[in-house]
């Protein structure tokens, strides 16, 4: 629109410079005559767009305004001058023909003035134009400036919480270098000190490995000493001439007599239960057992009873070794002797159990040994079979017999301690008949009772039990 009222001021000067140069040829013929308008370059315009900056709107209004006051300056010099030639056109014009130059300058008047007012009404529409649009410039710059006032604001806040942010960053990184610090010197420590016990450790080592075999040694020599006093005890027992009790004397045939086992003296036709004389080796070791003639046809050497908790059975490795108690009540005949008896010929185990509600069950190996000291008497079973239970609650796999003073199960606590008595804990086992004897009403929720876990469970103590060998081609 500023372009096309820029036209028409230079249409307009062009039109009356024409107009004046044709009138001067007709009055003088002689001078010619040219007018050479100097209009101001505006800025090329620009399609407005819907998402500028504040900067570049800005600066497009201050060249706007520009562009319009150079214009109004040039408007206003451009009157000036129409006012001087029209002065000097009425000053040369005085001396021409009168009426003539009435008359032709009255029809340039006219024209000039319809033309005039013609320029200022497109003008006027032009200005309102632009005072319009300068209007809506300036309201969208203000939604800007406001728009990036808050923008401002909110930039501001951010800088704020990042500095805070950075502050704090700063600070932890410092904690955390310090830290690091302080756990490289630690680590560092630490390793020195690693170092240290590895060699230290490495030093008791090769002492440790140097004194288990100094102490396998010391234990080969006492388990031979062992054995040898053993030996020497069970010969010690022969001085004495003792005598099979079964309820009446014996006749001097019976006393001649030499028995290996409660088997024999069955066969030599003595079928009462009661203690009787056994021989370990070779006519001497004599010892007392109690034989069970009843129980499935006889011959049974007993050697374990529990019958009232009258004999305490939480003893020592020797004790199990030698045995105690009296063959008649609660006893246990003693490893080694059970040992000796094992190693001459293939026996069977048998094993029956009283409950305190007078119930009874019995338990059944078909072959049965005992290994000697130096292999912690070992327990060797096999063919299971009876009533206590569908599977053996004593390990069939081997164990070996723990005391209080003398531990050879698998667990890495003693069980002997835990559950009371010496036995083939293996791993503290499902079975103890040597544990602690509870009496009636105290005999549940023990767990170092006298117990046969797959009868009546691992927490109920038994009334009573007994444990015989006979030879297994009895």
């Amino acid at each position: 629109m500023l372009l096309q009222v820029l036209a028409t001021v230079v249409l307009l000067g062009a039109t009356l410079s024409t107009s004046w140069c044709e009138r001067g040829r007709e009055e003088s013929r002689s001078d010619g005559c040219s007018y050479t308008f100097l209009l101001p370059q505006p800025a090329a315009p620009c399609a407005p767009e819907e998402s500028t900056v504040a900067d570049e709107t800005t600066r497009r209004m201050h060249d706007l305004e520009a562009t319009v006051m150079n214009t109004s300056e040039w408007l206003l010099k451009l009157e000036s001058f129409f006012q001087n030639e029209m002065s000097g056109v009425r000053e040369e014009n005085v001396h021409e023909n009168q009426e003539s130059s009435n008359a032709t300058w009255l029809g340039h008047r006219t024209s000039l003035q319809d033309l005039g007012d013609d320029v200022k009404a497109k003008l006027l529409n032009q200005t309102d134009w632009l005072e319009s649009l300068l209007l809506e410039k300036s309201l969208s710059m203000g939604r800007l400036e406001s728009q990036l006032k808050q923008h401002t604001q909110e930039m501001h806040e951010l800088q704020d919480q990042s500095r805070k942010l950075e502050r704090r960053l700063k600070s932890t990184e410092e904690k955390h270098a310090a830290a690091l610090l302080k756990l490289d010197v630690e680590r560092l420590a630490l390793r020195r000190r690693v170092d240290e016990q590895g060699g230290q450790l490495q030093r008791l080592q090769h002492q440790a490995v140097a004194a288990e075999l100094s102490t396998k040694l010391l234990q080969e020599q006492q388990a031979e000493l062992l054995q040898a006093v053993g030996e020497l005890m069970f010969s010690l027992q022969t001085s004495r001439d003792v005598s099979p009790v079964s309820g009446m004397q014996a006749s001097q045939q019976e006393q001649k007599q030499v028995f290996w086992d409660c088997a024999d003296v069955y066969r030599s036709g003595q079928t009462s239960s009661g203690v009787y004389t056994i021989h370990l080796s070779n006519g001497s070791d004599a010892t007392k057992v109690y034989c069970d003639m009843d129980i499935q046809n006889g011959g049974w050497t007993v050697i374990q009873r529990r019958l009232d908790g009258s004999l305490d059975f939480h003893r020592t490795w020797t004790d199990y070794k030698m045995g105690f108690g009296e063959p008649s009540e609660e006893h246990w005949l003693g490893n080694e002797a059970v040992h000796r008896l094992s190693k001459r010929r293939t026996y069977s185990l048998l094993i029956t159990l009283l409950d305190w509600e007078g119930q009874k069950a019995f338990v059944l190996y078909q072959n049965f040994h005992l290994g000697n000291e130096k292999q912690n008497y070992r327990l060797h079973l096999k063919g299971f079979s009876g009533t206590a239970g569908h599977t053996s609650s004593l390990s069939m796999d081997g164990p070996e017999f723990s005391t209080k003073d003398s531990d050879h199960d698998t667990c890495s606590c003693t069980c002997s301690l835990i559950a009371g008595g010496g036995w083939w804990f293996e791993a503290c086992g499902s079975s103890n008949l040597n544990g602690i004897h509870y009496p009636r009403d105290h005999h549940k929720g023990k767990m170092n009772g006298v117990k046969w876990h797959y009868w009546r469970g691992a927490s109920y103590s038994l009334q009573g039990t007994a444990m015989m060998i006979r030879p297994a081609d009895f």
